[in-house]
This record gives C-alpha cells, structure tokens and sequence, in this order.
C-alpha cells in the first residue's frame, strides 16, 4: 500500500514524542505525502533511522538540540528547515515548548522522492538551513489541508512538487557550502536571526544587527547571505509576512494592528508585500481562510 511507510513513520514519530499531532493530515493526489504538526514540550529522545524523507520546520518556541554519535551538533530556530539524514539515529532534545511541523515522503511515491531519500543517505546528521521558501510552502500546507477538496488537489500537488525540487537544490548545495554547522559564522548569524525575530515590531537595520555582533557592516552582510542564501533585508521582510500571515489566521488584530506590531510603516506598505509575495491581499487572505 502506497501510504504503508508514511503511517509507519507517522506513528513512530508519535511514539518518539509521547503526544498527538495537533493537526495531522495524508495529503496529494498524484502522490500521498503526510504532514503533521505538533506542540511539544522539553521532550528528549533519539529518532531513529526512518523509512521514510522527513523534513521539519519549527514555526516558534523554544530551540532544539540535536546531536549525532559521532558528536556533530546543531540547535534550530524559528523557521529553520530541518532535513533528517537516513539510516542515520539522531538524538534531540526540546529546551522548551516547541510548535514544528514534519512534512514525511515516501521515496517509493516518485523518483524525485527517492533521489531525496537516497542524498539523505549520505548525510551523517542533520541538515538546518533558513529557507523562507520551504517555510512559506509547508505552512500553506497546513493552511490548505484544513479545508482539502478536490477542486485544491491541483494545488497541492504543485506545492509539493515545489518542495521537493526546491529540496533537491539545497542537498546539491552542502557538499560546496562554505559554512559548518559548528561555525563561528553560522553561531553568529543564528543569533541575528534570533534577535530579528525577537523585535519585529521594532526598526531593523543592517547597521544594528551587526553593532549587536560588533562586526563591521559589510562583514555583517556577507557572512548573512553566505549562511541564509538571502539578504538581511529580504529575510526581515519574508519574516514579518510569515507572522503577518500566522496573526491572519489566529489572532483577532485588524489588519492596521499587524502591520503595527510587525514593524511595517503603514496597513498600506503591509498590504502591498504580502500581495507582491502572496498574489492576495491580507484582507482577502482573512476572509479566504475563514471560508
């Protein structure tokens, strides 16, 4: 059966945690793939080697640490991709309450799948990268699994596709990326990304963050692109717009309140990113989502 390896690791990724998805869904026509979402707090544990492609986003919460038996060790942040390596046992450890998403492929599904899962296998742990791209593609996921119909299964499967060829590109990319995960340039960064996501209500600058690290400007920018593969000014804005669409969907706030909170200057200036990005406004977002 097409779905046997997705339920598998599906329930031993539930037994790993000790909990319930909050939201859990097999999703795809052309080709099932599930997704899950959960909230979890301060779980330790070792996931072992899976069946299957696992991609993780955290969307908030507290940092996961993870480490391999042979020492190598990383810590994600919000909006980090996490990429699980096969046939290859990771341990974790939630510092706190975590709310992440898993996205699981099945290599027998497609090709495209399994050359993922088979790159995975030459990972000897895991891979933590700040996409925006896979972030905003898992999150519409969950958006669009709430109210899955046949009339969106085109769509879906578009988005997967998307995914699984936009994952394709950064697994080409690791064996030339110049940063290690242990880094002094990654730990830096890591801790700009921190503090953007810490005040985006605030005024963000190129000039503060790097005064926060005691780097120059012009360092501040490259180590930044080299480790994110974007500019500090196009991550700030894919930032604000992905809270701006989780306060569209769960909060109450006008629209004028969370272009105010996130530090967009006017509703105007929101309103005009998020369509540029998002091909709706945030009013037509709301009242799509509610519908």
């Amino acid at each position: 059966m097409q779905n046997s390896n997705i339920k598998r690791t599906k329930q031993t990724i539930q037994k790993l945690l000790s909990t319930v998805p909050v939201a859990s869904f097999i999703m795809g026509k052309d080709q099932s793939f599930g997704v899950e979402r959960y909230v979890c707090s301060e779980v330790k544990g070792h996931v072992p080697p899976l069946q299957s492609f696992v991609l993780g986003v955290q969307f908030s919460g507290a940092h996961i640490k993870t480490f391999t038996t042979e020492g190598k060790q990383d810590l994600s942040t919000t909006s980090a991709i996490t990429i699980f390596p096969a046939g290859v046992e990771t341990a974790f450890a939630m510092l706190g309450d975590v709310d992440f998403a898993l996205l699981v492929i099945d290599p027998s599904t497609s090709p495209l799948a399994m050359q993922l899962y088979q790159m995975a296998t030459m990972l000897v742990s895991v891979v933590m990268i700040g996409d925006p791209v896979l972030d905003a593609l898992i999150r519409q996921l969950l958006v669009i699994a709430q109210q899955q119909s046949k009339a969106e299964q085109q769509y879906i499967d578009a988005i997967y596709k998307t995914i699984l060829l936009h994952t394709k590109r950064i697994l080409l990319k690791q064996n030339t990326h110049r940063f290690k995960s242990h880094s002094l340039q990654l730990n830096r960064v890591r801790k700009s990304v921190e503090y953007i996501h810490s005040h985006l209500s605030e005024r963000l600058s190129v000039s503060l963050l790097a005064n926060e690290l005691s780097v120059s400007e012009s360092y501040f920018r490259k180590i930044f692109n080299d480790v994110m593969g974007q500019t500090v000014h196009q991550f700030i804005l894919t930032t604000r717009l992905n809270r701006a669409r989780e306060l569209l969907i769960h909060s109450s706030f006008s629209i004028s309140q969370v272009a105010t909170n996130l530090g967009f200057s006017s509703q105007s200036h929101l309103t005009t990113q998020f369509s540029k990005i998002y091909q709706i406004s945030p009013a037509q977002f709301r009242k799509k989502i509610k519908h």
